[in-house]
């Protein structure tokens, strides 16, 4: 799946993926553009944990990750440049 934001003011709000993927996918994702901020939330006491996904950034959810935590693609106008992420969705990687 490919996803486009021409600039920070295109977010993906705090979200899971288990409707689609499953709580023991696997989901890589690779970043290309613009530096953005990434969070992950947890569930259990709203903790966050931020990291920034730059330029040819693979981040990979593992499994249960869906379970544990909701994440988000942050709401920031400083990003000025585009960014596209692409997801690999597959029930079966291992």
């Amino acid at each position: 799946m490919g996803l486009y934001y021409p600039n920070g003011n295109h977010f993906a709000p705090y979200h899971f993926d288990q409707e689609t993927s499953g709580e023991n996918t696997i989901l890589p994702s690779i970043s290309l553009g613009e530096v953005h901020e990434f969070s992950f939330k947890s569930n259990t006491d709203d903790k966050l944990y931020n990291l920034d996904l730059a330029n040819g950034s693979l981040l990979i959810m593992g499994v249960h990750c869906l379970a544990r935590c909701t994440h988000s693609l942050l709401k920031n106008p400083k990003y000025k440049k585009p960014r596209i992420n692409i997801t690999f969705r597959d029930n079966n990687f291992q």
